[in-house]
């Protein structure tokens, strides 16, 4: 029989990509009351339990803490798909990427988000980033294309919604689809309209939060992502500009392909025909 707070549970997972915003908006999630944040638990199956990066932090502050080691798809789901008492809300974000060609081990009884974001703006930051010094190459095409298999950002994202929507048993064939640039330059619109749509209450802290890493404490998130998010390369780590962050900030203009490295732009170019039949799918808007 099923359990009382297993069944009034609100379950939400959100399908990001990379430098997508997901962080900023987990971290902006996390203010949720009586919620659990469970983080890139399908990321730590994707690497296969190796501790890519080592830490000498200690991680007793951290509760929910897990070691990557331990991850297993099977042991994935039945985390999402348990129960978790005293909470009312348990919000899940990871990379559809993570979980290409294992779509059976999506969990049940969830509402789906999909948070997207133009790609000239995604491949742009993730050059910018830190990626390539975990790689013999900095051609981001290249990374993605052999050390990902193929798994471009947004066509795995697309991927997933086209199967939700086909395995209506999985309890959510109409997922929330939304856009990154709406969510920066017109938040309190979005994030109220997002809150009404899956059953979550709205308050003022959704829109403005306190810098700093505390927040992560209390998420549920394996060690070895918590050292490559926080510590990883030169002691900032991945999460830096989303844990410095206090609130969602208007975007910039958007890059010209002229501004694009070549390799950014040839990822950007696999991605946009996602993109577009993506955004053309948004459920929330301005």
């Amino acid at each position: 029989m099923e359990s009382e707070n297993h069944a009034e549970l609100n379950r939400i997972f959100i399908w990001v990509n990379r430098r997508s915003l997901g962080t900023i908006f987990l971290k902006c999630l996390s203010h949720i009351p009586d919620s659990q944040i469970v983080s890139g638990i399908f990321a730590s199956c994707f690497y296969d339990g190796k501790d890519r990066e080592a830490s000498t932090h200690d991680f007793s502050d951290f509760p929910y803490v897990y070691d990557g080691s331990t991850c297993t798809y099977s042991w994935a789901k039945s985390q999402l798909e348990g129960d978790y008492p005293g909470t009312k809300t348990l919000i899940c974000k990871d990379l559809p990427s993570f979980l290409s060609g294992k779509h059976d081990f999506i969990p049940e009884g969830f509402r789906h988000t999909f948070l997207i974001r133009h790609p000239y703006r995604m491949f742009q930051s993730l050059k910018k980033s830190s990626i390539s010094s975990y790689f013999p190459t900095s051609n981001l095409y290249e990374i993605i294309d052999t050390y990902y298999k193929k798994q471009f950002e947004l066509k795995e994202q697309f991927h997933v919604l086209k199967y939700l929507q086909d395995h209506p048993q999985l309890a959510d064939p109409n997922p929330v689809v939304i856009d990154a640039d709406d969510l920066q330059n017109h938040p309190a619109s979005i994030l109220s309209q997002y809150c009404e749509a899956i059953g979550l209450p709205f308050t003022e802290d959704l829109l403005r939060w306190k810098p700093g890493t505390d927040v992560v404490k209390k998420w549920k998130i394996s060690r070895q992502m918590v050292t490559a998010g926080l510590y990883g390369g030169d002691g900032s780590g991945f999460y830096k500009a989303a844990m410095e962050s206090s609130q969602f900030l208007a975007t910039k203009k958007l890059p010209e392909r002229s501004e694009l490295s070549i390799d950014a732009l040839q990822c950007a170019d696999m991605a946009m025909p996602y993109y577009e039949k993506l955004y053309g799918m948004r459920t929330i808007k301005p």
